[in-house]
């Protein structure tokens, strides 16, 4: 006995698990732009230069089945800012995290993408 169809819903089984993957990488490269934006733009400190603004960088990268959003700032002293401490680990007086914030703030507008992209609606 043949079933019929069967090789279309293999077919679409095939394809959508091509389309998947692609459809979070887009997902992440659109929320990436904004989690950096937001980052840049948002934080809790007077800037006296633009150099620690300007530092910060996110991009997706996918490995194997796993893509992730990398939310980096790349001036020297941007980990005593995020982790509140300075020189000698002591706490400052103020919480200065931004990055962390910045993720946060972005994860419903991740969880948009996620849906909008993988065809689950707007």
């Amino acid at each position: 006995m043949r079933l019929s169809g069967l090789s279309d819903v293999l077919r679409n089984i095939d394809r959508e698990m091509t389309r998947q993957p692609q459809a979070v990488q887009t997902a992440c490269e659109v929320v990436e732009r904004l989690i950096e934006n937001e980052a840049r733009t948002r934080h809790p400190w007077t800037t006296r230069n633009s150099h620690l603004a300007n530092s910060i960088f996110a991009g997706t990268e996918a490995t194997g089945d796993k893509t992730s959003i990398i939310l980096s700032a790349g001036m020297p002293y941007a980990v005593f800012l995020e982790l509140g401490m300075e020189r000698g680990w002591r706490k400052y007086k103020q919480d200065y995290q931004w990055l962390r914030l910045a993720v946060n703030k972005m994860i419903p507008v991740l969880r948009r993408a996620l849906k909008h992209h993988l065809g689950g609606g707007s």
